[in-house]
C-alpha cells in the first residue's frame, strides 16, 4: 500500500509539497513562479520509468530507446540490479 518508498516517504512528499504552497502564497504568485525563482540554474527533465531490479537487458535497451527516441527525453536514469551481487 505505500509504494516502493514507504509510508514515511509519502509522509514526507505531502510536507514538502504543503510547504512549496505555503512558500508561493505568502509571496502572492504562482508555486511554478516560486519555483522557478528558488533556483538560477536549468533543470532538465529526464525519464526515470526505465528498468528495474532483474529486467532482461532487452527490455532495459528497449525502455530506454523508447524514453529517447519517442518521449524525447535527452536524460534517463536507468535502475538496474539483481539479487545475486555477481551479476
Amino acid at each position: 500500500m505505500g509504494g516502493q518508498a514507504g509510508i514515511t516517504q509519502i509522509a514526507l512528499a505531502a510536507v514538502d509539497m504543503a510547504l512549496w504552497d505555503l512558500r508561493a502564497k505568502a509571496a502572492k504568485c504562482a508555486l511554478v513562479e516560486t519555483a522557478w525563482r528558488a533556483t538560477s540554474e536549468t533543470i532538465t527533465a529526464y525519464n526515470t520509468d526505465i528498468g528495474w531490479l532483474s529486467i532482461p537487458k532487452s527490455k532495459l535497451v528497449a525502455g530506454s530507446k523508447r524514453a529517447v527516441e519517442v518521449e524525447g527525453f535527452t536524460r534517463i536514469k536507468l535502475k538496474v540490479g539483481h539479487s545475486n551481487p555477481k551479476h
